[in-house]
């Protein structure tokens, strides 16, 4: 199992998404991260697109989510969260 781990500044712009989102869109993200990283931990390599250098990015209904693996570590870093732009936040 890997050990999942989330920059400051990851937590942070997952903070202001959530708190400028309705109660509605709040709950879904809550609910999209509460269910990711249990599969981050698991299988990292399964989820999103493959980038360079061990980069990956999941496309969640609500947010994106770009983290790297670091399999010598076995270790997962939450890089950088952005506001899926495809849903509306209202």
């Amino acid at each position: 199992m890997n050990s999942v781990r989330w920059t400051r500044s990851a937590y942070r712009s997952l903070a202001e998404i959530w708190a400028s989102s309705s109660p509605l869109v709040r709950s879904e993200i809550s609910e999209e991260i509460d269910s990711l990283e249990p599969q981050l931990e698991r299988h990292p390599d399964a989820i999103g697109e493959s980038r360079e250098a061990g980069r990956r990015v999941a496309v969640l209904r609500s947010v994106v989510v770009h983290f790297r693996v670091m399999e010598a570590g076995r270790l997962v870093i939450v890089t950088r969260i952005l506001v899926n732009r495809g849903k509306r936040q209202g």
